[in-house]
Parts: structure tokens; C-alpha cells; sequence
């Protein structure tokens, strides 16, 4: 396992994003949130190294809102439908997050990428 130059965020969704995605498309079978971590609905982001858990949160901070309409977009892309606006208090109300400082890889492959195009630059 080799170590990566980068560290980790955990986004999850929480109740209230259940809840919306429940009340945007009415006619789907209902998502539960009973159990938001057991499930699939999480997404690790790859983030910058940080020294410290302060650091990152003061990062995530400054940045919540790409990652809060990129989790958006997977659940409805019509942004219309999206709360307004994307506040720092809403992200952690619709959103469970953790950050992990240790990151390793186990494949010995290159890392690839789909679509450089819509690379985020921090």
C-alpha cells in the first residue's frame, strides 16, 4: 500500500437532503434515511494535504459550495429544484462530512481521470 500526496473527504447525506430528494420527485420509491452511513450515498472526494483537522474544516469552509452542488447535481440536475441559497449552515445540516488524513493506495496502476475538463482547482 503506498501512500498518496492527498487526503480525504467524506460527504454523506443527512436527513434533510433525504427529505428534499424525497420531495423533488414525489413518485419514486421514498429513500430512507434511517441508516445515511450504510449505504452508498456517500462520495470520497480526494482533497489537498492538510497539518491539521482545522485547517481542513477552515478549507472546506471556503470552498463547501462546489462540493454541495456537485452532490446536488448527482441527486437532481435541475438547479431550479435546489434550495437557495447554498449556505455554509445548510451544508452542515443536509450533510454528514469527515476528513481523513490518511489516504493509500492499493492498486499499483496509475491514477486516471475522466474528464480533465471539469477539474477543480483549489
Amino acid at each position: 500500500m503506498i501512500p498518496v500526496n492527498r487526503q480525504a473527504l467524506y460527504l454523506a447525506p443527512k436527513k434533510p437532503l433525504i427529505d428534499w430528494v424525497n420531495y423533488v420527485f414525489p413518485g419514486e420509491d421514498k429513500i430512507s434515511s434511517e441508516e445515511p452511513l450504510s449505504n452508498d450515498w456517500g462520495t470520497v472526494y480526494l482533497v489537498p494535504e492538510f497539518l491539521s483537522e482545522e485547517d481542513f474544516k477552515e478549507w472546506l469552509k471556503e470552498n463547501y459550495q462546489a462540493f454541495f452542488e456537485q452532490e446536488l447535481y448527482e441527486w437532481c440536475e435541475d438547479e431550479a429544484l435546489w434550495p437557495n441559497p447554498l449556505t455554509w449552515e445548510l451544508f452542515e445540516e443536509w450533510f454528514h462530512f469527515s476528513f481523513q488524513s490518511v489516504v493509500l493506495d492499493t492498486i499499483d496502476l496509475p491514477l486516471e481521470k475522466e474528464d480533465e475538463e471539469d477539474d477543480w482547482d483549489f
